[in-house]
């Protein structure tokens, strides 16, 4: 009845299904497929931010060359008031279209985030979904081996000694 051989008093087969147990061990097989899916996603991620922080540069870039621009171009007396408010105004103009489009595109960004965040949970969800499939397997396996030893020796009356 005891499995005297492996050094305590346990029930024959017990070690075969803690072995087929530990085999199936969720995190040998979750960590595998959800971290690649987890890397990927962090990969398309930082692909989307690259491109928001390229843009946005690219206007910032602009701002300054028309600041420059509309630096140069103002009347060395500065007493054209009028030209100086209108050269202010355009810039101003061309600011305010600049700051739309960080939001239009920061919004984007977003959105395109939450997609992939939700594409990446749902794909480490199907994932831990067949893990647990296949660790409900094994431990059936093992608690049905568990109890084909334990039967076997109580019909043969026998145990192991040392």
């Amino acid at each position: 009845m005891a499995d005297q051989s492996r050094g305590g008093p346990y029930p024959e087969g017990m070690f075969g299904a803690t072995r087929q147990l530990w085999m199936a061990n969720p995190m040998q097989m979750m960590s595998g497929t959800q971290l690649a899916e987890f890397w990927r996603t962090q990969d398309r991620l930082l692909e989307a931010f690259e491109d928001l922080a390229q843009s946005w540069c690219e206007r910032r870039r602009d701002a300054a060359r028309q600041a420059v621009e509309a630096a140069n171009e103002l009347p060395e007396d500065a007493r054209d008031v009028p030209q100086t408010l209108r050269m202010m105004n355009e810039w101003m103009a061309e600011s305010v279209s600049r700051l739309a489009e960080d939001a239009r595109e920061g919004y984007a960004f977003y959105v395109r985030c939450a997609e992939q965040v939700a594409n990446g949970a749902s794909s480490a969800t199907e994932a831990a979904e067949m893990v647990s499939d296949r660790v409900r397997a094994k431990a059936e396996q093992g608690v049905s081996n568990l109890s084909e030893g334990s039967g076997r020796s109580k019909k043969n009356g026998s145990s192991r000694k040392k």
